[in-house]
Protein backbone atom coordinates (compact mmCIF):
# COMPACT_ATOMS: atom_id res chain seq x y z
CA UNK A 1 0.00 0.00 0.00
CA UNK A 2 1.57 3.34 -0.83
CA UNK A 3 1.67 6.13 1.19
CA UNK A 4 -1.37 7.92 -0.84
CA UNK A 5 -3.75 5.22 0.22
CA UNK A 6 -2.19 4.97 4.09
CA UNK A 7 -2.75 8.56 4.52
CA UNK A 8 -6.59 8.00 3.48
CA UNK A 9 -7.57 5.31 4.76
CA UNK A 10 -6.44 7.26 7.87
CA UNK A 11 -8.42 10.30 7.17
CA UNK A 12 -11.55 7.75 6.63
CA UNK A 13 -10.79 6.05 9.79
CA UNK A 14 -10.69 9.41 11.60
CA UNK A 15 -13.76 10.49 9.67
CA UNK A 16 -15.73 6.79 10.78
CA UNK A 17 -14.59 7.43 14.24
CA UNK A 18 -15.53 10.85 14.99
CA UNK A 19 -18.62 10.49 12.93
CA UNK A 20 -19.44 7.46 15.43
CA UNK A 21 -18.87 9.64 18.34
CA UNK A 22 -21.01 12.86 17.12
CA UNK A 23 -24.02 9.93 16.70
CA UNK A 24 -24.00 8.69 19.91
CA UNK A 25 -23.75 11.71 21.29
CA UNK A 26 -27.07 12.11 19.06
CA UNK A 27 -28.51 8.77 20.42
CA UNK A 28 -29.33 10.73 23.52
CA UNK A 29 -32.77 11.69 22.08
CA UNK A 30 -33.67 8.18 22.78
CA UNK A 31 -32.98 8.69 26.49
CA UNK A 32 -36.09 11.12 27.31
CA UNK A 33 -37.24 8.38 29.67
CA UNK A 34 -34.45 9.08 32.17
CA UNK A 35 -35.68 12.47 32.77
CA UNK A 36 -39.57 11.53 32.66
CA UNK A 37 -39.71 10.80 37.00
CA UNK A 38 -37.74 13.62 37.79
CA UNK A 39 -39.95 16.11 35.54
CA UNK A 40 -42.78 14.11 36.54
CA UNK A 41 -42.27 14.64 40.52
CA UNK A 42 -40.96 18.00 40.91
CA UNK A 43 -43.93 20.04 38.49
CA UNK A 44 -46.47 16.82 39.14
CA UNK A 45 -47.10 16.43 35.17
CA UNK A 46 -48.45 13.27 34.13
CA UNK A 47 -47.43 10.52 31.58
CA UNK A 48 -49.19 12.27 28.20
CA UNK A 49 -47.87 15.29 28.83
CA UNK A 50 -43.85 14.70 29.63
CA UNK A 51 -44.31 11.86 26.28
CA UNK A 52 -45.15 14.57 24.09
CA UNK A 53 -42.08 15.98 24.81
CA UNK A 54 -40.67 12.87 23.14
CA UNK A 55 -42.79 13.14 20.70
CA UNK A 56 -41.90 16.33 19.62
CA UNK A 57 -38.85 16.17 19.38
CA UNK A 58 -38.79 12.69 17.66
CA UNK A 59 -40.86 14.43 14.59
CA UNK A 60 -39.11 17.72 14.94
CA UNK A 61 -35.68 15.75 13.96
CA UNK A 62 -36.72 14.90 10.63
CA UNK A 63 -37.76 17.72 9.85
CA UNK A 64 -33.90 18.71 10.55
CA UNK A 65 -33.01 15.86 8.85
CA UNK A 66 -34.42 17.08 5.77
CA UNK A 67 -32.89 20.67 6.29
CA UNK A 68 -29.02 18.58 6.83
CA UNK A 69 -29.46 16.61 3.77
CA UNK A 70 -30.39 19.93 1.52
CA UNK A 71 -27.66 21.40 3.31
CA UNK A 72 -25.07 18.73 2.10
CA UNK A 73 -26.45 18.76 -1.05
CA UNK A 74 -25.28 22.10 -1.34
CA UNK A 75 -21.75 21.38 0.21
CA UNK A 76 -22.97 23.27 3.27
CA UNK A 77 -22.04 20.37 5.61
CA UNK A 78 -19.75 22.29 8.06
CA UNK A 79 -22.09 25.55 8.78
CA UNK A 80 -25.18 23.05 9.12
CA UNK A 81 -23.38 21.15 12.02
CA UNK A 82 -22.22 24.62 13.51
CA UNK A 83 -25.83 25.76 13.58
CA UNK A 84 -26.86 22.11 14.81
CA UNK A 85 -23.96 23.11 17.63
CA UNK A 86 -25.76 26.56 18.24
CA UNK A 87 -29.26 25.21 18.57
CA UNK A 88 -28.49 22.12 21.12
CA UNK A 89 -26.02 24.38 23.47
CA UNK A 90 -29.00 26.85 23.52
CA UNK A 91 -31.77 24.20 23.35
CA UNK A 92 -29.95 22.53 26.30
CA UNK A 93 -29.04 25.70 28.48
CA UNK A 94 -33.30 26.45 28.44
CA UNK A 95 -34.37 23.37 29.04
CA UNK A 96 -31.93 23.88 32.35
CA UNK A 97 -33.98 26.67 33.30
CA UNK A 98 -37.74 26.06 32.49
CA UNK A 99 -40.46 25.99 35.24
CA UNK A 100 -43.27 24.88 33.12
CA UNK A 101 -44.07 23.00 29.92
CA UNK A 102 -44.21 24.80 27.00
CA UNK A 103 -40.61 26.14 27.35
CA UNK A 104 -40.01 22.76 27.89
CA UNK A 105 -41.30 21.53 24.79
CA UNK A 106 -39.59 23.94 22.44
CA UNK A 107 -36.20 23.83 24.07
CA UNK A 108 -36.14 19.90 24.29
CA UNK A 109 -38.81 19.25 22.29
CA UNK A 110 -38.22 21.09 19.13
CA UNK A 111 -34.27 23.03 19.05
CA UNK A 112 -32.84 20.32 20.56
CA UNK A 113 -35.20 17.74 18.04
CA UNK A 114 -34.53 19.91 14.91
CA UNK A 115 -30.30 20.24 16.07
CA UNK A 116 -29.90 16.34 16.18
CA UNK A 117 -31.87 15.97 13.08
CA UNK A 118 -29.25 17.81 11.37
CA UNK A 119 -26.72 16.31 13.10
CA UNK A 120 -27.68 12.85 12.32
CA UNK A 121 -28.23 13.41 8.75
CA UNK A 122 -25.19 15.27 8.10
CA UNK A 123 -22.65 13.00 9.54
CA UNK A 124 -24.73 9.71 8.01
CA UNK A 125 -24.21 11.58 4.17
CA UNK A 126 -20.88 13.14 4.97
CA UNK A 127 -19.52 9.58 6.36
CA UNK A 128 -20.97 7.21 3.33
CA UNK A 129 -19.28 9.49 0.59
CA UNK A 130 -16.03 7.72 2.17
CA UNK A 131 -17.48 4.59 1.84
CA UNK A 132 -19.05 4.03 -1.82
CA UNK A 133 -17.47 0.11 -1.37
CA UNK A 134 -19.00 -0.90 2.24
CA UNK A 135 -21.94 1.54 2.85
CA UNK A 136 -23.74 -1.43 4.89
CA UNK A 137 -20.12 -1.63 6.93
CA UNK A 138 -20.41 2.32 7.75
CA UNK A 139 -23.87 2.61 7.87
CA UNK A 140 -24.00 -0.42 10.60
CA UNK A 141 -20.92 1.44 12.25
CA UNK A 142 -22.69 4.81 12.44
CA UNK A 143 -26.34 3.68 13.37
CA UNK A 144 -24.60 1.21 16.25
CA UNK A 145 -23.10 4.10 18.17
CA UNK A 146 -26.67 6.05 17.30
CA UNK A 147 -28.09 3.50 19.02
CA UNK A 148 -25.87 3.01 21.86
CA UNK A 149 -26.47 6.74 22.79
CA UNK A 150 -28.43 6.54 25.13
CA UNK A 151 -26.80 3.96 27.04
CA UNK A 152 -22.98 5.53 27.02
CA UNK A 153 -24.28 8.80 27.51
CA UNK A 154 -27.63 7.99 29.29
CA UNK A 155 -25.61 6.40 32.31
CA UNK A 156 -23.86 9.22 32.99
CA UNK A 157 -26.84 11.41 32.65
CA UNK A 158 -28.77 9.04 35.51
CA UNK A 159 -26.30 9.89 37.70
CA UNK A 160 -26.23 13.32 37.42
CA UNK A 161 -29.58 13.55 37.83
CA UNK A 162 -29.03 11.63 40.55
CA UNK A 163 -26.01 13.43 42.68
CA UNK A 164 -26.57 17.16 41.11
CA UNK A 165 -30.47 17.36 39.77
CA UNK A 166 -31.71 17.33 36.11
CA UNK A 167 -31.25 21.06 35.68
CA UNK A 168 -27.26 20.51 35.91
CA UNK A 169 -27.83 17.25 33.84
CA UNK A 170 -29.44 19.62 30.98
CA UNK A 171 -26.09 22.13 31.55
CA UNK A 172 -23.72 19.73 31.11
CA UNK A 173 -25.34 18.10 28.05
CA UNK A 174 -25.35 21.93 26.72
CA UNK A 175 -21.67 21.60 26.76
CA UNK A 176 -20.74 18.03 25.74
CA UNK A 177 -23.16 18.51 22.46
CA UNK A 178 -22.20 21.75 21.65
CA UNK A 179 -18.53 21.25 21.72
CA UNK A 180 -18.76 17.39 19.66
CA UNK A 181 -21.10 18.95 17.68
CA UNK A 182 -18.78 22.00 16.61
CA UNK A 183 -15.34 20.09 16.27
CA UNK A 184 -17.23 17.50 13.82
CA UNK A 185 -17.70 20.35 11.88
CA UNK A 186 -13.77 21.09 11.63
CA UNK A 187 -13.15 16.68 11.09
CA UNK A 188 -16.39 14.91 9.05
CA UNK A 189 -16.15 16.61 5.74
CA UNK A 190 -17.07 14.97 2.48
CA UNK A 191 -15.24 13.04 0.24
CA UNK A 192 -13.73 14.30 -3.06
CA UNK A 193 -16.72 15.58 -4.82
CA UNK A 194 -15.65 14.39 -7.74
CA UNK A 195 -15.79 10.62 -6.60
CA UNK A 196 -19.17 12.15 -4.66
CA UNK A 197 -21.34 13.42 -8.11
CA UNK A 198 -20.09 10.33 -9.90
CA UNK A 199 -23.23 8.90 -11.23
CA UNK A 200 -25.39 11.68 -9.27
CA UNK A 201 -27.45 13.01 -12.62
CA UNK A 202 -28.69 9.90 -13.15
CA UNK A 203 -30.01 9.21 -9.51
CA UNK A 204 -33.77 9.76 -8.71
CA UNK A 205 -34.41 12.92 -7.01
CA UNK A 206 -37.08 13.21 -3.77
CA UNK A 207 -40.63 13.92 -6.22
CA UNK A 208 -39.23 10.55 -8.88
CA UNK A 209 -38.85 8.20 -5.80
CA UNK A 210 -42.12 9.60 -3.98
CA UNK A 211 -43.85 8.66 -7.27
CA UNK A 212 -42.33 4.98 -7.68
CA UNK A 213 -45.21 2.69 -6.87
CA UNK A 214 -43.31 0.15 -4.73
CA UNK A 215 -41.27 2.96 -2.82
CA UNK A 216 -45.05 3.72 -0.82
CA UNK A 217 -45.15 0.30 0.62
CA UNK A 218 -41.84 0.32 2.03
CA UNK A 219 -42.64 3.67 3.55
CA UNK A 220 -45.60 1.87 5.20
CA UNK A 221 -43.55 -0.87 5.96
CA UNK A 222 -41.38 1.80 7.87
CA UNK A 223 -44.23 3.52 9.79
CA UNK A 224 -45.51 0.25 11.44
CA UNK A 225 -41.73 -0.72 12.14
CA UNK A 226 -40.89 2.43 14.17
CA UNK A 227 -43.78 3.02 15.60
CA UNK A 228 -43.68 -0.76 17.29
CA UNK A 229 -40.22 0.46 18.67
CA UNK A 230 -41.62 3.63 19.74
CA UNK A 231 -44.12 2.55 21.24
CA UNK A 232 -42.46 1.25 24.33
CA UNK A 233 -38.82 2.92 24.11
CA UNK A 234 -39.88 6.02 25.06
CA UNK A 235 -41.49 4.64 28.07
CA UNK A 236 -38.89 1.78 28.91
CA UNK A 237 -37.62 3.09 32.63
CA UNK A 238 -41.47 3.96 33.59
CA UNK A 239 -42.45 0.66 32.37
CA UNK A 240 -39.66 -0.84 34.43
CA UNK A 241 -40.36 0.58 37.55
CA UNK A 242 -43.78 -0.12 37.03
CA UNK A 243 -42.90 -3.57 37.50
CA UNK A 244 -41.10 -2.91 40.25
CA UNK A 245 -37.93 -1.62 39.55
CA UNK A 246 -35.89 0.82 41.22
CA UNK A 247 -34.75 4.08 39.97
CA UNK A 248 -31.27 2.89 38.41
CA UNK A 249 -32.44 -0.84 37.72
CA UNK A 250 -35.36 1.28 35.74
CA UNK A 251 -32.24 3.84 33.60
CA UNK A 252 -30.36 0.25 33.32
CA UNK A 253 -33.36 -1.37 31.37
CA UNK A 254 -33.70 1.26 29.33
CA UNK A 255 -29.41 0.95 28.38
CA UNK A 256 -30.52 -2.64 27.75
CA UNK A 257 -32.28 -1.84 24.70
CA UNK A 258 -29.72 0.47 23.89
CA UNK A 259 -27.10 -2.25 24.30
CA UNK A 260 -28.56 -4.38 21.64
CA UNK A 261 -30.27 -1.63 18.94
CA UNK A 262 -26.65 -1.11 18.85
CA UNK A 263 -25.04 -4.22 18.43
CA UNK A 264 -27.83 -5.06 15.68
CA UNK A 265 -27.33 -1.95 13.98
CA UNK A 266 -23.81 -3.69 12.93
CA UNK A 267 -25.16 -6.68 12.62
CA UNK A 268 -28.16 -5.90 9.72
CA UNK A 269 -25.83 -3.43 8.12
CA UNK A 270 -23.54 -6.86 7.77
CA UNK A 271 -26.54 -9.15 6.83
CA UNK A 272 -27.85 -6.19 4.53
CA UNK A 273 -24.67 -6.56 2.62
CA UNK A 274 -24.60 -10.04 2.41
CA UNK A 275 -28.52 -10.69 1.99
CA UNK A 276 -30.45 -8.00 1.02
CA UNK A 277 -33.09 -6.03 2.34
CA UNK A 278 -36.33 -8.65 1.88
CA UNK A 279 -34.37 -10.66 4.43
CA UNK A 280 -33.87 -7.76 6.96
CA UNK A 281 -37.46 -6.82 6.71
CA UNK A 282 -38.44 -10.37 7.64
CA UNK A 283 -36.12 -10.73 10.52
CA UNK A 284 -36.79 -7.15 11.90
CA UNK A 285 -40.69 -8.68 12.01
CA UNK A 286 -39.85 -11.57 13.63
CA UNK A 287 -37.80 -10.59 16.14
CA UNK A 288 -40.47 -7.54 17.43
CA UNK A 289 -43.02 -10.27 17.71
CA UNK A 290 -40.84 -12.54 20.12
CA UNK A 291 -40.43 -9.03 21.91
CA UNK A 292 -43.85 -8.00 22.16
CA UNK A 293 -44.91 -11.50 23.51
CA UNK A 294 -42.12 -11.18 26.28
CA UNK A 295 -43.51 -7.73 26.97
CA UNK A 296 -46.75 -8.91 27.56
CA UNK A 297 -45.49 -12.18 29.49
CA UNK A 298 -43.73 -9.82 31.72
CA UNK A 299 -46.42 -7.65 32.78
CA UNK A 300 -48.79 -10.75 33.76
CA UNK A 301 -45.51 -12.40 35.80
CA UNK A 302 -44.78 -9.33 37.04
CA UNK A 303 -41.22 -10.28 36.54
CA UNK A 304 -37.97 -7.92 35.85
CA UNK A 305 -36.47 -11.25 34.74
CA UNK A 306 -38.63 -11.60 31.53
CA UNK A 307 -38.77 -8.22 31.14
CA UNK A 308 -34.63 -7.73 30.91
CA UNK A 309 -34.49 -10.50 27.75
CA UNK A 310 -37.81 -8.87 26.01
CA UNK A 311 -35.94 -5.58 26.24
CA UNK A 312 -32.93 -7.12 24.64
CA UNK A 313 -35.25 -8.38 21.68
CA UNK A 314 -36.63 -5.08 21.27
CA UNK A 315 -33.06 -3.33 20.87
CA UNK A 316 -32.44 -5.79 18.11
CA UNK A 317 -35.57 -5.66 16.33
CA UNK A 318 -35.75 -1.58 16.27
CA UNK A 319 -31.97 -1.70 14.88
CA UNK A 320 -33.40 -3.65 11.47
CA UNK A 321 -34.87 -0.85 10.67
CA UNK A 322 -32.68 2.65 10.79
CA UNK A 323 -30.27 0.14 8.90
CA UNK A 324 -32.73 -1.09 6.31
CA UNK A 325 -33.85 2.74 5.82
CA UNK A 326 -30.19 4.24 5.33
CA UNK A 327 -28.81 1.37 3.17
CA UNK A 328 -31.90 0.66 1.39
CA UNK A 329 -32.23 4.34 -0.37
CA UNK A 330 -28.68 4.91 -0.27
CA UNK A 331 -28.96 1.28 -2.95
CA UNK A 332 -32.11 2.03 -4.59
CA UNK A 333 -31.64 5.45 -5.54
CA UNK A 334 -28.13 6.50 -5.78
CA UNK A 335 -26.16 9.07 -4.11
CA UNK A 336 -27.00 12.12 -6.10
CA UNK A 337 -29.69 12.85 -3.74
CA UNK A 338 -29.22 11.06 -0.92
CA UNK A 339 -29.59 13.08 2.09
CA UNK A 340 -32.63 14.25 1.12
CA UNK A 341 -34.27 11.04 0.17
CA UNK A 342 -32.86 10.00 3.27
CA UNK A 343 -34.41 13.09 5.08
CA UNK A 344 -38.12 12.47 3.39
CA UNK A 345 -38.20 8.64 4.19
CA UNK A 346 -37.32 9.11 7.76
CA UNK A 347 -40.52 10.97 7.69
CA UNK A 348 -42.00 7.39 8.61
CA UNK A 349 -41.00 8.53 12.46
CA UNK A 350 -42.60 11.52 12.27
CA UNK A 351 -45.95 9.32 12.11
CA UNK A 352 -44.38 6.80 13.99
CA UNK A 353 -44.12 9.28 17.08
CA UNK A 354 -47.26 9.78 16.98
CA UNK A 355 -48.57 6.65 16.85
CA UNK A 356 -46.26 5.12 19.05
CA UNK A 357 -45.10 7.18 22.25
CA UNK A 358 -47.71 9.97 22.46
CA UNK A 359 -50.71 6.91 22.37
CA UNK A 360 -48.64 4.80 24.76
CA UNK A 361 -48.51 7.30 27.26
CA UNK A 362 -52.05 8.09 26.86
CA UNK A 363 -52.89 4.60 26.61
CA UNK A 364 -51.01 4.22 30.36
CA UNK A 365 -52.64 7.46 31.76
CA UNK A 366 -56.30 5.77 30.98
CA UNK A 367 -55.75 2.45 31.62
CA UNK A 368 -52.94 2.79 34.17
CA UNK A 369 -51.37 -0.36 32.34
CA UNK A 370 -49.18 -0.68 29.20
CA UNK A 371 -51.15 -3.84 27.80
CA UNK A 372 -53.11 -2.12 25.57
CA UNK A 373 -49.83 -0.78 23.77
CA UNK A 374 -48.77 -3.96 23.32
CA UNK A 375 -51.44 -5.32 21.98
CA UNK A 376 -50.92 -1.87 19.57
CA UNK A 377 -47.72 -3.67 18.84
CA UNK A 378 -48.95 -7.41 17.50
CA UNK A 379 -51.08 -5.64 15.55
CA UNK A 380 -48.44 -3.23 13.69
CA UNK A 381 -46.29 -6.32 13.39
CA UNK A 382 -48.68 -8.39 11.80
CA UNK A 383 -49.72 -5.47 9.48
CA UNK A 384 -45.71 -4.96 8.43
CA UNK A 385 -45.38 -8.68 7.69
CA UNK A 386 -48.07 -8.35 4.78
CA UNK A 387 -46.18 -5.25 3.67
CA UNK A 388 -42.80 -6.57 4.11
CA UNK A 389 -43.90 -9.74 1.47
CA UNK A 390 -45.50 -7.05 -0.91
CA UNK A 391 -42.40 -4.58 -0.49
CA UNK A 392 -40.12 -3.77 -3.43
Amino acid sequence: MDTASQKGGIRRGLILSFGALMMIFNGLIYAWSIFVAPLESAFGWNRGQTSLVFTLSMSVSIFGQIAGGYGASCGRQGPMLRLAAILLTLGFIWASVINSLPPLYVSYGILCGFAVGISYNTVISTVLSHFPERTGFASGILLMAFGLGSLVLGSATTSLILHYGWRTAFRALAIGFGAVTFAGSLIVVPADRKVEEEGSSADPGPRDMIREGPYAKFFIWAVLMSSTGLLILGHAAPYAADLGASVELAALSAGFISIFNGISRLIFGHLYDRRGHVTVMFLTCTLYIIATAGLVAAYFAGSLWILFPSYAMLGLAYGGGPVTVSTYIKERYGDGHYGVNLGITNLNIVVASFIGPLLAGMLRSTWQSYLPAFVLMFMFVSVGLRTRSASP
